[in-house]
């Protein structure tokens, strides 16, 4: 099974303001397959950072359906839906609702007692 554990960083906590500056990610069974995405590496010559977002997000897409399970810390309530958001202002597909997913914050918050 390929389990890819990821995460974004983005530019605002808000997608419609926001985006995505960076996608890192691995899967766990090989430590030597760490890759990291920015978004300075897709921009062409005009330096236009939102085409450069859009081929940062066609990248992002297919490597996290090559996936069989993806795993994230707060991935269903911030990653998945700024990624969507970011995703359909470009008139892009959005990912899979109902694709397997762990969330380490949701497992942390139903197995733990924190505040």
């Amino acid at each position: 099974m390929n389990i890819l554990c990821y995460d974004i960083e983005a530019s605002n906590l808000s997608a419609d303001f926001g985006i995505v500056l960076t996608f890192g990610s691995k899967t766990v069974e090989s430590a030597e397959d760490v890759e990291v995405l920015n978004i300075l590496d897709y921009r062409d010559s005009t330096g236009d950072l939102i085409r450069a977002e859009k081929r940062l997000l066609k990248d992002i897409t297919a490597r996290m359906l090559s996936a069989d399970v993806w795993l994230g810390h707060y991935s269903t309530w911030y990653d998945l839906p700024f990624l969507n958001t970011r995703l359909l202002y470009h008139h892009l597909p959005v990912l899979p609702p109902n694709f397997a997913q762990l969330d380490t914050w949701k497992i942390a918050r139903n197995r733990l007692k924190l505040r």
